[in-house]
């Protein structure tokens, strides 16, 4: 696009095996943004279930804020 700035919105999702055995846990994290020339600023959130041995069960909430620049 040949505009200053552009909004974007995002989603990601997985699971991740924790290598010490504490578990295994999936993930989803949507988050929303704007791209303003080279920069670009993130805020989401993310949720996480454990549903395997220590993390079994366990519900974690994130915030998430990112900034970044491209070069």
């Amino acid at each position: 696009m040949k505009t200053l700035a552009s909004p974007f919105v995002s989603l990601r999702g997985g699971a991740i095996a924790d290598i010490t055995n504490l578990g295994v846990r999936t993930f989803a994290s949507p988050a929303v943004g704007l791209d303003i020339a080279r920069f670009s600023l993130k805020v989401g959130y993310e949720y996480q279930l454990g549903f395997w041995g220590y993390l079994d069960g366990k519900h974690m909430h994130n915030v998430k804020l990112g900034a970044a620049y491209t070069f």
